[in-house]
């Protein structure tokens, strides 16, 4: 995953959001900030979080633990894990 798929995502979820479509928003760009293994420090991965926060906590509030378990980082998981075994199973692209 690439930071321009990161950024393409953020401009979809944020259009979609301020159209009042909060579910679609974070259905694109939960899987995509879930990819990410590192660099959480860096402005796009923090724009990313700020866009998913309102959806991970009923309060609006996402802390660490709370996006650790949250149904984004669950969905973003097992899509991680899917592609690891497609590549372990020598598929290199979808089918």
């Amino acid at each position: 995953m690439s930071s321009w798929e990161l950024r393409a995502a953020m401009s979809m979820a944020r259009l979609w959001r301020d159209q009042g479509k909060g579910d679609e928003a974070r259905d694109l760009l939960a899987p995509v900030y879930g990819w990410f293994t590192e660099g959480f420090d860096t402005r796009d991965l923090k724009e990313a979080k700020a866009l998913l926060r309102p959806f991970l906590a009923p309060n609006g509030y996402a802390g660490k633990e709370a996006f650790r378990n949250s149904w984004a980082r669950q969905v973003a998981r097992e899509h991680r894990d899917h592609r690891r075994q497609r590549l372990t199973n020598g598929v290199t692209h979808a089918a």
